[in-house]
């Protein structure tokens, strides 16, 4: 049972941050998750450990696109389950997916699954992935701490003369 103490721990309105708050695929998102750019379908050819395995039918897709993302178990004992897709690379013709956590059951050779694009939630995955710079739900030029917490000085202006951004 949680305490009274718990509640103030929840977030109400919205954090400001340099990364998205969006989900990938929801309505402030936009990205059509189910889109054919977005999405494959293969099965498991061989088996690493119970969390990598290389699967075929995804070599239509650059390295580390479904990084970050996720898939949905077709067939097999974990046909139904989803699982988080925590590395996905490219090796020859070989696709090699890791995935964060061993399902429900041992993955088999054969078991087929659909595999979705995955996000880092950084405005140039967002502007250069996905096409989707206008959506983007963080605040990427928000000034660090070291901004915030700075105190006068006596050394000259620096306004980047000296890098010729002024003009």
């Amino acid at each position: 049972m949680l305490g009274h103490s718990y509640r103030l721990e929840r977030t109400i309105g919205r954090l400001y941050s340099r990364h998205c708050d969006a989900e990938l695929g929801d309505d402030k998102c936009g990205v059509d998750i189910n889109a054919a750019a977005n999405t494959g379908t293969g099965s498991v050819t061989q088996i690493t450990n119970p969390t990598s395995f290389q699967i075929d039918d995804l070599a239509g897709f650059s390295s580390g696109w479904f990084a970050e993302g996720s898939l949905i178990w077709q067939s097999g004992d974990n046909a139904g389950t989803s699982s988080r897709v925590r590395v996905h690379r490219n090796s020859g013709l070989a696709t090699i997916l890791e995935i964060l956590e061993p399902p429900f059951a041992a993955i088999q050779i054969g078991d087929t699954a659909k595999v979705f694009a995955g996000c880092d939630k950084c405005r140039e995955t967002c502007r250069d992935k996905f096409l989707n710079t206008l959506n983007f739900q963080g605040v990427p030029f928000m000034p660090g701490n070291d901004a915030l917490i700075a105190s006068p000085s006596s050394q000259p202006i620096k306004d980047g003369g000296s890098r010729n951004l002024i003009e």
